[in-house]
């Protein structure tokens, strides 16, 4: 329990680490999305730990930056992870998460690109 509850809150952390490249106007939908992907942080913790990727790459702290593309009907356009090897299974899964977020419709018809890292330790 303590390993899992150490893994979430280190998820957490990462949160004030978020990239966006949109600005100004998008401040309220910025916020949104990266609360959406925030708000799965426990799923990711057990995909890493689903996937044994720890023991995959052979490291205790990993660091996954993920990268979206947001169409303006809020679903997911484009999902890649960093140049990284991960296990297929670590990738399916985060992606099968992402999948089921609802984010935010965007009035302006663009795609919205984000950037999000994630660190995961193992305890």
């Amino acid at each position: 329990m303590t390993k899992f509850l150490m893994l979430f809150f280190s998820l957490l952390i990462l949160k004030s680490c978020a990239f966006m490249r949109e600005s100004g106007e998008y401040r309220d939908l910025q916020s949104q999305i990266y609360n959406s992907i925030s708000s799965k942080n426990e799923d990711f913790g057990k995909c890493a730990e689903r996937s044994q990727l720890y023991k995959k790459l052979k490291q205790d702290r990993i660091r996954v930056v993920l990268s979206l593309d947001i169409n303006y009907n809020g679903e997911l356009e484009k999902f890649q992870l960093d140049d990284k090897d991960y296990p297929s299974d670590f990738s399916d899964c985060v992606f099968g998460v992402l999948e089921l977020v609802n984010f935010p419709k965007n009035s302006q018809k663009r795609i919205i690109e984000v950037e999000q890292p994630f660190i995961f330790s193992k305890r």
